[in-house]
């Protein structure tokens, strides 16, 4: 025999049952979740080793690492925009004086200055980038100057 039919009830009314079943159960279950949860939190020895607040300590430094680094980031870039702004001011100047059909170069005596720290720093053991760097010439003005000397000698 079926207890619908034993306590003579509709299909309908067993199934209200059984949801409201269901829905008490489901309640009571998360009564007993919250009081867990409140009693968890209300205890101090447990909250230390909560693994939310080390995530969140965690979080929190990485992101100091973070800003720090792109703070160092920004001075680098503040840094090289202004030294790039200086070349451009400078090759302006050229250009304005190459326009006013006046004569653009090297003085001798500073060229001549300016091979031999080539020469010598090559000599030294420093790569053509590093000497390009260090007197702030480009690469090829470097390697132009060291081909000619080789070739002079």
């Amino acid at each position: 025999m079926n207890l619908a039919n034993v306590l003579h009830l509709t299909n309908l009314e067993m199934g209200f049952i059984i949801v409201e079943g269901s829905i008490l159960v489901a309640f009571f279950l998360l009564l007993k979740s919250i009081r867990k949860t409140s009693r968890f939190a209300a205890d101090p020895a447990t909250t230390r080793s909560d693994p939310m607040k080390e995530w969140v300590q965690e979080s929190e430094a990485l992101c100091e690492n973070l800003t720090r680094n792109l703070e160092e980031k920004k001075k680098i870039a503040e840094r090289l925009v202004s030294q790039l702004d200086e070349k451009i001011r400078a090759l302006q100047a050229v250009l304005g004086k190459m326009d006013q059909g006046g004569s653009v170069g090297f003085q001798e005596g500073g060229k001549k200055e300016l091979d031999g720290q080539i020469s010598e720093m090559a000599r030294a053991g420093y790569d053509v980038s590093e000497i390009a760097r260090q007197l702030q010439l480009t690469k090829g003005e470097v390697q132009l100057t060291l081909d000619l000397i080789r070739y002079r000698q």
